[in-house]
């Protein structure tokens, strides 16, 4: 129902509207994996996107989901990789975030995935 209602203030009210919607719905516990999952994809195909707006709730859903998804964080890596300004910057801290959040049989799923798109693990000294 929720996921309907996005649809229709999108529709009808356009991504103002709908960015009222959800976050409003996003403000409210206990926030679904898809209501995360449609949030971030209303903002995606948007032209161009809003990075801020996107960072924003790629921070969410990861802090809301972060240990059961690794492709959530591979999604916000990409993301990172394409918008960001200081890639080699940004994206070893989201990795880094990514390997303490993630169960540890996901883990080895998220570094996998992260080598595919040619990235080594993060180096960290503290």
């Amino acid at each position: 129902m929720k996921l309907a209602y996005i649809d229709w203030a999108l529709t009808t009210g356009g991504l103002a509207k709908a960015r009222e919607v959800y976050q409003s719905l996003l403000s409210v516990h206990p926030i679904s994996w898809s209501l995360h999952e449609k949030c971030l994809y209303v903002e995606n195909f948007q032209v161009p996107p809003d990075s801020q707006v996107l960072r924003s709730l790629y921070r969410k859903a990861t802090e809301d989901y972060g240990k059961n998804y690794p492709d959530l964080w591979i999604d916000y890596l990409r993301f990172e990789l394409a918008a960001s300004e200081k890639p080699a910057e940004v994206v070893p801290v989201i990795q880094w975030r990514a390997l303490k959040a993630l169960d540890g049989d996901l883990v080895s799923n998220f570094v996998e995935k992260c080598a595919c798109l040619g990235l080594q693990p993060p180096k960290r000294t503290s």
